[in-house]
């Protein structure tokens, strides 16, 4: 024994004290690295003052790792490439991820690496390199070349190697079974609603660490009788109408579209939507409530399509990315139309690199799943896409070739999606924009999101001509997916620039300003007499409403959700509560707390215990 001591004190020497401090400061150099790239400042510098407890759980999380596989590997270098590769690669993923479609990275959606390859040639096009960015990664490359060095003056016996994956053991059962990690993680977040919010508070990585610990130990609200009752006595209702007096529904989902000249301090020579806005005059429309805002366009459509609130599972998962096995006992609307004798179809002028679309809708049984491969080689494109007026060409093709059964058709654009600016289309729109708190670069921005919000408008108005003097009865439910991102070269939105709305109120989830930030515009066309009124819609129950506009049977899912959560529920998302008629609230309302913890617990039921209530088909 004494020797063993005499061997521990002779190994601690000044080699074994540089070594730690070196790994404690990679540590925190990793932390500045990663808020730096998340920031795109150098005031990114401070935050570890200024938010000490995210810091010091990032410290401990990567000198955990650090502790591990330098007892492993006893090489400075490979513990800075692998803990470096890591934190910056995830951080480059988020922030990139934030400026393509406006949603920060979620733990669920790391089983799509192997998809990576797909999404990088998505991605790639829309990626500028700040100068911010290139420092950030130098820095990372320049700490890697000192660390080799260091590696060739320093040698760490091997009892201390020993010492240092014995302590990083020690801290992941400390942190991980004693729950400490759990504890510390709830202290960080404190009152944050949403994974941006989390990212804000804490930065990317202490951020993911925080959302895992929260659903480590995330339990859904308990099912109550009356609910399963309710679900047990359930015997659905016949339709008997027949296959050619049933209404053909077409939803298309525009990206990005809204209806821009309600926007204060805007002005153009002419209307650039004049086929929406004659529409939208003589039918039904109004504002659709989106949950999403700036980007993830998946997320609505997966929410609209399934009825399932996507805030509402655990803080991990994100609805295009849950297990595949999940999907095939998922509620989805094409359920209804199926079993009331309905053809079903999905068709995107995009690829299926995002969201898992692909999988998803094979698993949701759609007859026919296409994306711009099926698309003739000669298809238009406009604004480096698919165009919209292609889409519906196409639209128009998938309808004429339906057969005998009447068609549902869920079409997604892509001709308006982001980026914008003055190389985007090959001249200017015509409209003439002008506006005094705009600057003639930043008019260049809006001039380009006009130019594709105007096709938009001209292929919605082919189709409605088109349908219009067809033999059997047309839905065309159109709508955008959120706001477009409009970020301008000094980092700040056309939204706040031109007073919509103020990013502080966003940031602060003031209901008037949150909900501006989410609202789009829609309209639902027929070619035959109805009487749907104008109101708000929300995102979640959107197309259970149309299934029931279109006079369809509802599955025993759908028939709940009508009857249980329709009468007090509209949308909610990032912390805000809207009810049925539009009323908006920053929290959940105690009068319908205890029906919206029953449909929480009902999607946690679908979601993660393989739908025990509901047959998926009735």
């Amino acid at each position: 024994m004494k020797k063993i001591i005499e061997t521990i004190k002779n190994s601690i020497d000044k080699n074994i004290i540089i070594i730690s401090l070196s790994l404690l400061l990679m540590s925190v150099v990793l932390f500045d690295i990663s808020q730096l790239i998340s920031m795109q400042s150098f005031s990114a510098l401070a935050f570890g003052f200024t938010h000490f407890m995210p810091f010091l759980l990032f410290v401990v999380i990567v000198l955990t790792i650090s502790l591990i596989l330098y007892g492993v590997a006893g090489k400075l270098t490979a513990v800075w490439i692998v803990t470096a590769l890591g934190v910056v690669l995830i951080t480059l993923i988020n922030f990139y991820k934030m400026q393509i479609n406006g949603m920060p990275l979620m733990l669920s959606e790391f089983s799509m690496a192997g998809e990576m390859w797909k999404i990088m040639q998505f991605a790639l096009p829309q990626i500028k390199v700040s100068s911010i960015t290139a420092f950030s990664l130098f820095l990372t490359v320049l700490i890697t070349a000192v660390t080799v060095f260091a590696d060739i003056k320093l040698k760490a016996h091997k009892f201390f190697r020993m010492g240092a994956l014995i302590t990083g053991v020690g801290l992941v059962l400390v942190m991980e079974v004693f729950t400490v990690g759990h504890i510390w993680a709830k202290a960080c977040t404190g009152d944050a609603v949403s994974q941006s919010e989390r990212i804000e508070e804490c930065g990317v990585i202490t951020a993911l660490y925080c959302t895992w610990e929260d659903s480590r130990f995330d339990k859904a609200p308990q099912i109550s009788d009356d609910v399963l009752l309710w679900i047990d006595n359930y015997s659905g209702k016949e339709n008997d109408t027949p296959d050619e007096e049933k209404v053909n529904v077409i939803f298309l989902m525009s990206e990005s579209f809204f209806d821009i000249t309600k926007l204060d301090n805007l002005t153009f020579k002419k209307d650039p939507l004049p086929n929406f806005h004659a529409l939208a005059e003589k039918y039904a429309s109004g504002e659709f409530i989106s949950t999403s805002y700036a980007g993830g366009t998946g997320m609505v459509e997966m929410e609209l399509l399934s009825g399932i609130c996507g805030p509402l599972l655990k803080e991990s998962d994100s609805l295009p990315y849950l297990d595949k096995k999940v999907y095939a006992s998922m509620p989805c609307i094409g359920d209804v139309f199926k079993i009331n004798g309905y053809r079903r179809e999905f068709l995107h002028s995009f690829s299926n690199e995002l969201y898992n679309r692909s999988h998803i809708y094979d698993a949701w049984g759609f007859d026919s799943v296409r994306f711009e491969e099926s698309f003739p080689i000669d298809t238009e494109r406009s604004g480096g896409y698919i165009s919209d007026m292609a889409l519906s060409e196409e639209i128009i093709s998938v309808y004429e070739n339906k057969g005998d059964k009447p068609l549902m058709l869920y079409a997604v654009s892509m001709e308006n999606h982001q980026p914008y600016g003055k190389d985007k289309y090959p001249g200017k729109s015509g409209f003439n924009i002008k506006s005094d708190q705009l600057t003639k670069e930043e008019l260049d921005e809006v001039d380009a999101l006009v130019y594709g919000l105007n096709n938009a408008d001209a292929a919605l108005g082919y189709l409605t001509e088109y349908f219009d003097k067809a033999d059997e009865k047309v839905m065309i439910v159109f709508w955008g997916d959120h706001l477009p991102n409009l970020t301008m070269p000094d980092g700040e939105s056309l939204y706040e620039k031109i007073e919509y709305y103020t990013k502080e109120g966003v940031e602060l989830g003031l209901p008037d300003q949150l909900v501006k930030a989410l609202c789009t515009d829609y309209v639902i066309w027929t070619n035959y007499e109805t009487d749907i009124p104008d109101r708000t819609r929300g995102n979640t129950l959107f197309g259970m409403e149309i299934a029931k506009l279109a006079g369809l049977e509802l599955t025993d899912y759908y028939a709940w959700l009508d009857e249980y959560m329709s009468d007090c529920y509209m949308m909610y998302s990032a912390g805000l509560y809207v009810d049925e008629k539009g009323s908006v609230t920053p929290w959940i309302p105690p009068e319908v707390k205890e029906k919206f913890d029953n449909y929480k617990a009902v999607i946690y039921d679908i979601v993660y215990k393989g739908n025990t209530l509901f047959e998926k088909y009735r």
